[in-house]
């Protein structure tokens, strides 16, 4: 019996992943896809049934980011891949990018309500707009030698600096 009989050729790995060829050689080059029969006269490329779940884990892992690279250190001596390391990292960089996600609909959301407001007061005209209750800190201080480094300890010297209201409070000079 044939060493290829219940092998499937490249492009049925392909087709049945939806890998590109290109993408099953690459990972070969790797050495995180071995195919389970490479036909010496020919060069053809036989997998395994098994391999498509292996090709699959391959493509999630380059779909949430995982570079290939780091893929390849995680594959095993065996040629398998430890799916407990690529869980914990998928995930990792899973949360990671759901935070970068949540933090860019936040701002989408504060444009989205600034554009709102915008919309309500035509350009060029005054209109009257409630102001939060604002803190004011005086300072002393001489104007010719002001810089920012100045303004920074001003404000570090502040009775309220250590409070809690750090990164959260407006500062200026008076």
């Amino acid at each position: 019996m044939s060493k290829k009989a219940n092998l499937l050729t490249i492009g049925d790995i392909s087709k049945y992943s939806g890998a590109s060829i290109r993408s099953l050689r690459y990972y070969e080059q790797m050495k995180i896809l071995t195919p389970a029969y490479t036909d010496t006269d020919t060069g053809y490329r036989y997998y395994s049934v098994d391999q498509l779940h292996h090709v699959g884990v391959i493509m999630f892992c380059v779909e949430i980011g995982i570079p290939l690279k780091e893929l390849a250190r995680l594959a095993e001596a065996d040629d398998a891949i430890n799916l407990r390391n690529i869980v914990e990292q998928g995930k990792a960089l899973a949360e990671e990018k759901l935070k970068s996600l949540n933090s860019g609909l936040r701002l989408f959301e504060t444009i989205e309500r600034q554009m709102d407001l915008s919309e309500l007061y035509p350009k060029g005209q005054i209109y009257p707009r409630k102001i939060e209750e604002k803190v004011f800190y005086v300072h002393p201080c001489d104007k010719s030698s002001l810089n920012q480094l100045d303004v920074i300890k001003a404000y570090m010297e502040m009775p309220f600096a250590d409070s809690g209201f750090d990164g959260l409070m407006e500062y200026g000079i008076l």
